[in-house]
């Protein structure tokens, strides 16, 4: 099934093979989805610089079984400058996303409020009562409702 230009966010990359990436991002419409980046790494990558975490893409894939395999990216808007203690809650928020959701399970409210979080700490807000709404909301949307 071939997925054009979903608003993304990248939550997590690490290396695969010699030139690729393994993505996880948030996709408005499929949730969490796992992909790969073919040559991503290598010199000539046209994604290098463009697959960061809170940065607004529009990604294409190919999706076929659990892992996709990356065709497009595209910025939507430059990435928020995040330094210190907001680019830690950041991270942390990530981490809660990869721990509480699961693969292809749409939270279109989720995405949002994830995408709020992020302008809110590129802004310099509180980081504390940000990330507890946030955690409020994702534990809602998980089923853990508070």
């Amino acid at each position: 099934m071939r997925i054009s230009l979903d608003p993304c966010y990248l939550l997590h990359s690490r290396p695969y093979r010699e030139t690729s990436l393994l993505l996880e991002v948030l996709s408005r419409s499929r949730g969490r989805v796992g992909l790969v980046a073919r040559g991503a790494r290598g010199s000539r990558s046209r994604w290098k610089n463009l697959l960061q975490p809170f940065r607004p893409l529009l990604l294409s894939w190919n999706q076929r079984g659990e892992l996709g395999t990356l065709t497009g990216a595209e910025q939507v808007a430059s990435p928020p400058p995040l330094a210190g203690e907001p680019l830690f809650c950041g991270l942390y928020a990530n981490e809660l996303l990869m721990g509480f959701l699961q693969r292809s399970d749409p939270h279109p409210g989720l995405f949002e409020h994830y995408s709020q979080l992020v302008t809110a700490l590129a802004a310099g807000s509180p980081t504390q009562p940000l990330l507890r709404l946030f955690e409020k909301q994702l534990m809602s949307s998980a089923g853990f409702g508070l």
